[in-house]
């Protein structure tokens, strides 16, 4: 199964320099990363990312994550 990540431009480019991510500010401040499924992603944009154009929609194979995913 596919879930989601948004991306503004700058974590994008962070991790794709980086390798590696902490997140948005949201996920900063709630202590993880905040995936979205299919049906979660257009209401996840309207409510938190209506207001910016510069947004990368990630896929990841959920079964990639192992047990860290909660």
């Amino acid at each position: 199964m596919l879930i989601y990540k948004i991306f503004r431009a700058i974590e994008w480019t962070n991790l794709r320099v980086d390798g590696t991510t902490i997140g948005a500010p949201i996920d900063i401040n709630d202590g993880y990363i905040h995936f979205s499924t299919a049906n979660q992603v257009k209401e996840t944009a309207t409510k938190y990312f209506a207001d910016l154009d510069d947004l990368f929609l990630i896929a990841v194979d959920k079964n990639t994550l192992g047990d860290d995913l909660k």
